[in-house]
C-alpha cells in the first residue's frame, strides 16, 4: 500500500487515481498516487499543462528520523508547457499541496535534470520549467544532465574505446568518450536530491518528458535512502516501478527491429546499471547482489527472450499481452540466485543512506560489462563462484572482526584513558622529584650552615652552658631539617646570627 498516515493529523495525505486504461496518461501505470485533496477537474488542467500529459505524481515517500518522522516525499512528472508568459493556476496548487509535510520554509525542491540552455530552448518551443515567482515556497535547481544524443554518441565511443586492439592510446579514449563524466555528472545530481530529502524538503524531479533522465534519478536515489532496493527483490521491484510501469521507452531506446536506430536509441537504462556498478565498488558491503546480476539483466535487454523490456510502457505490454505470452527476467534469475549473491553482503549493518564521493577518479570503467567478451581479464580470482572457499574463509574472518568491532573500540578507549592517566602520574613523579632534589641540595646547604655556626660557637669562648644550650638547639634544628621544616627554621638561624 502507498497511502501513507500522517500520525499527527490522523488522516490520508494521498489517494490513488484509476489509470486501468491510460486515460489520465497512457504511459503512466494502472494505478498512480497524488495529493489527497487534488480535486478531479484539477487533475484534467494539470493533464493540459504538462508534457505528454504526465502529472507530478508519488514515487516514493518515507517517514524521515531526522525530522521526527514527518512524511518525506519523492515526485516525478515531465516538463510544464508554460513558454515563456502561460502557467496554470491548479499545477501551482498541486505543489502546495506537495510541500504540504515540510516544515521547511523552501519546502518543495524541483530538480530539472535538463542543462539550464536546453530548457531555455524548450521555453521557446511552448515548453519550458517552472516559474518559481508563482510556485510559493518552492525552489528549481538544473543539474545539466545531457539527453539522449548526447549519452548515445558516448555510449558508441566507449564501445570503441573498450574493443579497440591498439591499446596504447587506452586512458586517452576513454577519456574523450566523457562517459565517466556523464556518469559523475548523474551522481552529483542524486546526491543533491538525497541532501534535499534528508533535510525534510520535497522532491520533485523531471527532464523533458520525465521517462529517462527522470527514471535514472528517482531510481538511483532510492537506491542510496532505502536499503530494500539493495536487495535482489527490492531492485526488481524498483525496475518494475520507475522504469517500465512509468514508461521508459524500452522499445525505442534499445532498437528492437528497428532499422534505423539513431533518432531514439540510448543507452539510459545501462548507464543506469553502470550507476549502480559505481555504488556498489563504494559499498560493496551494501548489496546483497554482486556486478554479474547486473551484467545478465544488461545483457537480456538485448536478448529478446523475456518480455520485460519489449514495449515503451506498462499499457503498451496490457495491450500486446506480454504479461500472458512472454516470460518474466526476474523468474528466470531467481532461479539461480545463488550465482548473484554478494558474499559481502551486511544486511542491516551498514548505515542506511549512502553517500556517493563523487570526484571524477572514485569512477571505474564497468569492465564486466565493457570487457564481457575478455574472459581472462574478469574474475581472475573466481571471487564470484558459488562454492569460493577462499571467499568464504574471508567473509567469516571480516564477520569475526566485524563483530567484536565495539569490544575493541571500548578496549581502545580504555587503553587511551590508562595512558593519558599514566601520563599525567609520570608528570606527578617528575615534579616531585624535582622537589625531592631541590629540597636535597638545600638541606645540604644548610647542614653547612649549622657546621660552620658548630665551629664558631667551639671557637668563641663561651661556658659550657652556653655552649650545650646552642648545640641543643642545632641538633632540634638538624632534625627539623631532615623533617622537610625548612623555612620557619631558616628564619631562626637568620634572627640567632
Amino acid at each position: 500500500k502507498l497511502q501513507l498516515q500522517y500520525q499527527q493529523q490522523k488522516q490520508y495525505l494521498f489517494k490513488f487515481l484509476d489509470n486501468e486504461n491510460g486515460e489520465l496518461c497512457n504511459s503512466y501505470p494502472n494505478l498512480i498516487v497524488v495529493p489527497k485533496r487534488l480535486k478531479d477537474e484539477e487533475i484534467t488542467s494539470i493533464k493540459q499543462f504538462r508534457s505528454r500529459q504526465r502529472i507530478p505524481v508519488l514515487s516514493y515517500g518515507f517517514k524521515n528520523t531526522k525530522k521526527n518522522n514527518q512524511i518525506t516525499t519523492l515526485w516525478r512528472c515531465a516538463q510544464c508547457l508554460s513558454g515563456i508568459l502561460s502557467r496554470n493556476l491548479q499545477d501551482e496548487q498541486l505543489f502546495k499541496y506537495i510541500g504540504q509535510t515540510s516544515k521547511q520554509n523552501i519546502n518543495v525542491h524541483i530538480y530539472d535534470a535538463r542543462p539550464q540552455i536546453n530548457a531555455l530552448v524548450n521555453r521557446v518551443q511552448g515548453k519550458g520549467y517552472e516559474n518559481t515567482d508563482y510556485y510559493d515556497n518552492c525552489q528549481l535547481i538544473f543539474l545539466g544532465i545531457h539527453n539522449i544524443h548526447k549519452m548515445r554518441y558516448s555510449y558508441i565511443e566507449m564501445q570503441k574505446a573498450t574493443r579497440e586492439i591498439d591499446q596504447k592510446q587506452y586512458l586517452i579514449n576513454i577519456q574523450l568518450t566523457s562517459w565517466l563524466e556523464h556518469i559523475q555528472g548523474i551522481f552529483s545530481g542524486i546526491n543533491r536530491i538525497v541532501n534535499s530529502l534528508i533535510q525534510g524538503i520535497n522532491v520533485v524531479v523531471h527532464c523533458s518528458d520525465g521517462w529517462d533522465r527522470t527514471a535514472q534519478l528517482v531510481s538511483l536515489s532510492q537506491i542510496l535512502i532505502d536499503p530494500y532496493y539493495r536487495t535482489i527483490k527490492g531492485f526488481q521491484s524498483l525496475v518494475d516501478k520507475e522504469w517500465i510501469c512509468f514508461g521508459h521507452q524500452f522499445f525505442h531506446r534499445l532498437g528492437h527491429g528497428q532499422k534505423n536506430i539513431e533518432g531514439e536509441f540510448s543507452p539510459i537504462f545501462i548507464q543506469f546499471l553502470d550507476c549502480v556498478h559505481q555504488i556498489i565498488l563504494q559499498f560493496p558491503l551494501s548489496f546483497e547482489f554482486n556486478q554479474i546480476f547486473l551484467v545478465d539483466i544488461a545483457f537480456h535487454l538485448y536478448s529478446c527472450k523475456f518480455g520485460n523490456f519489449l514495449c515503451n510502457n506498462y499499457q503498451q505490454m496490457k495491450y500486446n499481452q506480454v504479461f500472458e505470452e512472454t516470460d518474466s527476467l526476474w523468474v528466470f534469475l531467481n532461479n539461480q540466485k545463488e550465482k548473484y549473491l554478494n558474499p559481502f553482503y551486511l544486511n542491516g549493518v551498514i548505515d542506511d543512506i549512502l553517500i556517493v564521493d563523487i570526484s571524477i577518479n572514485n569512477f571505474k570503467v564497468w569492465e564486466q560489462y565493457f570487457f564481457c567478451y575478455h574472459k581472462e581479464l574478469l574474475d581472475k580470482y573466481n571471487i564470484f563462484q558459488d562454492k569460493c572457499k577462499f571467499n568464504q574463509q574471508i567473509f567469516n574472518l571480516f564477520i569475526f572482526i566485524f563483530n567484536k568491532r565495539d569490544n575493541i573500540y571500548e578496549l581502545h578507549t580504555q587503553q587511551i584513558q590508562q595512558n593519558q592517566r599514566l601520563s599525567k602520574e609520570i608528570m606527578q613523579k617528575n615534579k616531585q622529584l624535582e622537589d625531592f632534589e631541590r629540597m636535597k641540595k638545600q638541606n645540604k646547604e644548610l647542614i653547612e650552615i649549622v657546621k660552620i655556626y658548630e665551629n664558631i660557637l667551639d671557637q668563641q669562648n663561651l661556658n659550657f652552658n652556653d655552649i650545650q644550650k646552642y648545640k641543643s638547639e642545632l641538633e632540634k634544628f638538624a632534625n627539623k631539617i631532615k623533617q622537610n621544616q625548612l623555612q620557619e627554621e631558616y628564619e631562626i638561624i637568620e634572627k640567632k646570627q
